[in-house]
């Protein structure tokens, strides 16, 4: 949404200021695991695995950032009930800059449509 202001350098003792927006594109692949279901109420742990492309542009440059690849796993907990999911979770995500931590806590809130006309493919490590 905002730019981010970056150093390149392009000499050993010059570097060139840029004004760096920076958007991505992401794939995500995960699986719930309950361990206590209750009329419509779910709990459980959730896991899931991350990618991002990472791509962006300099303001008022024909330089162009480098494209990032990124790969970052998610772990959490989750509470359902009805058609509401609501989960907390930590997600490691590698950004190699220095004022950037790799390590998030993420939050969620989800509705989910059409939730009675389908079967529960959650898989239970107990009833």
């Amino acid at each position: 949404l905002f730019p981010n202001r970056v150093l390149i350098k392009s000499t050993t003792d010059i570097y060139n200021q840029f004004w760096e927006y920076r958007y991505s594109l992401g794939l995500s692949f995960g699986k719930n695991f309950s361990f206590h279901k209750q009329n419509t109420n779910n709990t459980g742990i959730y896991t899931s695995i991350n990618t991002d492309y990472s791509f962006g542009t300099f303001i008022g440059s024909t330089t162009k950032p480098q494209s990032l690849f990124l790969f970052n796993p998610e772990i959490g907990i989750f509470y359902k009930f009805n058609n509401i999911k609501i989960k907390i979770g930590y997600d490691y995500e590698k950004f190699n800059t220095l004022k950037v931590s790799n390590h998030f806590v993420v939050t969620g809130i989800y509705y989910h449509f059409g939730n009675k006309q389908t079967t529960d493919q959650t898989k239970y490590l107990y009833n």
